[in-house]
């Protein structure tokens, strides 16, 4: 199996026949990406379309199988749809709903398709085999080292997020967070990681991670020992248009931050009522807005 690209030009005006001789293109061939552009030329604007097509024999591979189930050109039966809330428990339908989050912001950070970041069967294969490792992630099918040095550190500080806040679920509620738990390798990784997104090519967040083992053991022993280290915080004025000085912690500082906010959030996130959105996950000032509007419409 290889891909073919094919390349279309459809006219702003009088697109009919362009268009039909594309749709009948489309029927005829197993369809994995259609990439478009509007180009604006007077009355020669048109829509360049670049159309990629699987030929030759053998099965797409597991990342384009989305695709053709999209296009309904596999087999029959193999491009019905799962509903993944009949066939996942409760507990593991909301931990797949929160990797497809991941996933949709991952894929539009990189310009790419959801399904080439990871499939839905890889999301829920990733759910029910309990995967907490890389290399447990890289036994899925369809999942290969170009993929799990890409996106595999972050999925998996996801699922590590999403169970800790299932650890702090309502039974566990009034339960005070211990040094042994805020000093656990697991929740100190994901602090790791969390502190890192988009910031690993920066010096100071490459000589921690460089040596990483040796810096979480050093953490882990002295949030034990009551004795967490303070870092060097950095100080400097900006102009927006006022004048503020700002500090800034240290990387070292973040990822502490990061490990007493993996543990304390859930549990006050269970205390804000609903209508609270400054510097909540999944909130903030446009959701605030938007809940605004909501309301005005409904009571004018």
């Amino acid at each position: 199996m290889s891909l073919q690209y094919h390349f279309f030009s459809i006219p702003a005006l009088h697109p009919q026949q362009a268009q039909d001789e594309l749709n009948r293109f489309c029927a005829a061939h197993r369809v994995v990406t259609v990439e478009r552009q509007f180009i604006s030329a007077g009355t020669d604007s048109h829509w360049a379309l670049c159309v990629a097509v699987a030929s030759g024999p053998g099965k797409l591979p597991d990342v384009l199988k989305a695709a053709e189930r999209r296009t309904g050109t596999g087999d029959a039966g193999a491009g019905a749809r799962v509903d993944y809330k009949q066939v996942l428990g409760e507990a593991d339908f909301a931990l797949y709903a929160e990797l497809r989050q991941w996933r949709k912001a991952a894929a539009e950070q990189a310009g790419v398709p959801v399904y080439a970041v990871f499939t839905n069967e890889q999301l829920a294969e990733t759910v029910t085999r309990g995967v907490g490792t890389l290399a447990e992630l890289g036994a899925i099918d369809g999942i290969g080292p170009a993929r799990l040095e890409r996106y595999g550190q972050e999925l998996l500080a996801c699922v590590q997020a999403a169970r800790l806040a299932h650890a702090g679920s309502p039974e566990h509620a009034r339960d005070a967070i211990g040094l042994e738990a805020l000093a656990a390798r697991d929740n100190l990784m994901l602090a790791v990681w969390k502190a890192a997104r988009g910031k690993r090519e920066r010096p100071a967040v490459a000589r921690y991670l460089a040596g990483l083992d040796a810096r979480l053991d050093e953490l882990a022993t002295s949030l034990v020992e009551q004795r967490a280290p303070l870092g060097h915080a950095r100080r400097f004025t900006i102009h927006d248009p006022k004048r503020r000085t700002i500090t800034a912690a240290c990387f070292a500082d973040r990822v502490l931050h990061h490990a007493i906010l993996n543990l304390a959030e859930p549990r006050f996130e269970r205390m804000l009522v609903a209508s609270s959105f400054a510097c909540r996950p999944g909130k903030g000032v446009h959701a605030a807005v938007q809940q605004v509007q909501r309301q005005v419409r409904r009571w004018p």
